[in-house]
Parts: C-alpha cells; sequence; structure tokens
C-alpha cells in the first residue's frame, strides 16, 4: 500500500472498525501498517510503509483513541511566501556568488543533474557571456539574502552578432502560473536591449 500526505491536511483519520497495527521506528521517521490489517483506503494494495523526510519530519503524536495520527502543524514544510512583481530583481550570478547554490538548487529540482556539474556550469557566467541571470525577490527580514525564484541563461549566437540565445529558463515550482516567468522575459529583454542585442532566440 502505498500512503502520500500532503503539507498541508493536519490530520489523517483511519476507520476506527479496522484499526491497523501501528509501529513508529527510529525518530518516528517511519510508520509501518501491518499488511494482514490495512485500513479501508482507496490505495495500491502494496506494501504499507509511509517514510518522512528524515532531516524534516514532523512531530507525531497519537491519540488516545489510536485509529488518529495527528501531525502538528507548526513542524509541517513552509510554503514559498509570494513576492510582489515589482520587487523582483534581475542580477547575474557572477555578481552574486552566495546565491550559486541556491540558484543550482532551483535549476536541478526541474532538471536533475549533479550538484558539482550544475555549480560549474554557474560558474562559467561572465559578462562576455555565457551568463546566467537570477530572478531574486527579497526578504522580508532586513539584511536577510534574497530568494532565488528564476534563471535563465543567455549565449551568444555564432554568426549573430546582436542575437542572444535564451536557455534553461525556470522559475521556482511554487510560484508557476503567477506571472513570474513573464517578469522574468522582460527582464531579459530588457537586459539585452541594454547592451545593443536586437534579437533573442529562446530554446524550450
Amino acid at each position: 500500500m502505498e500512503l502520500i500526505l500532503s503539507t498541508s491536511p493536519a490530520k489523517l483519520t483511519l476507520d476506527p472498525a479496522r484499526q491497523p497495527e501501528l509501529t513508529l521506528r527510529f525518530n518516528l521517521s517511519k510508520l509501518t501498517l501491518d499488511p494482514a490489517r490495512q485500513p479501508e483506503l482507496s490505495l495500491s494494495p502494496r506494501l504499507a510503509e509511509l517514510t518522512l523526510d528524515p532531516t524534516c519530519h514532523p512531530e507525531m503524536s497519537l491519540s488516545p483513541g489510536p485509529a488518529e495520527l495527528t501531525l502538528d502543524p507548526q513542524h509541517q514544510a513552509k510554503e514559498l511566501p509570494v513576492p510582489k512583481l515589482p520587487e523582483l530583481i534581475l542580477e547575474p550570478v557572477h555578481c552574486r556568488p552566495e546565491l550559486m547554490s541556491a540558484c543550482a538548487d532551483l535549476i536541478n529540482d526541474q532538471w536533475p543533474r549533479s550538484r558539482a556539474s550544475r555549480l560549474h556550469s554557474l560558474g562559467q557566467s561572465s559578462d562576455a557571456f555565457p551568463l546566467c541571470l537570477m530572478l531574486l525577490s527579497p526578504q522580508p527580514t532586513p539584511g536577510a539574502a534574497p530568494v532565488v525564484v528564476g534563471h535563465a541563461r543567455l549565449s551568444r549566437v555564432l554568426d549573430q552578432p546582436h542575437s542572444l540565445l535564451v536557455e534553461t529558463v525556470v522559475v521556482a515550482r511554487p510560484l508557476r502560473g503567477r506571472g513570474f516567468g513573464r517578469r522574468l522575459m522582460e527582464g531579459l529583454e530588457a537586459f539585452a536591449r541594454a547592451r545593443g542585442f536586437r534579437r533573442l532566440h529562446l530554446t524550450t
């Protein structure tokens, strides 16, 4: 049996008429259901095991009625706050090397690749191209580092001195469909135009 708990619901209730055997293992990171006494859930009939992220698993407690599992909402994964579009800024990766690791994570979330290889690629960014640009959102806490919410890579086009190739365009998953991709592309156009380029070629 496969179980998936989303980050939003704070409670999983099992049928009290058919309570499963519950076993909490090391550091509450794993919950195993007895296959012989599975609860009535419309899920795959394969072996029942729920594994939580050991680096950030929520606090779990069993209520007096053993048919109820309660997750502490204060320990659930936090959602990425939605920044305001006018507050977003575009900066080259090589101008903010302290954000390169976060940028690599953002890209790898869409196109998995070895971390060392991704960081090496980002490290090639320069004003002479290829150039990697990050879409940044300021933190509400004064002095805190901005959040990388988007990325795009610009490269020169052979035999077309006034053109640039746009690739590796990505926006953080929680922010998609809210205008951040458009804001990123508008920023790329302004960036290229200010440097004398007249045409952008976008790869998807």
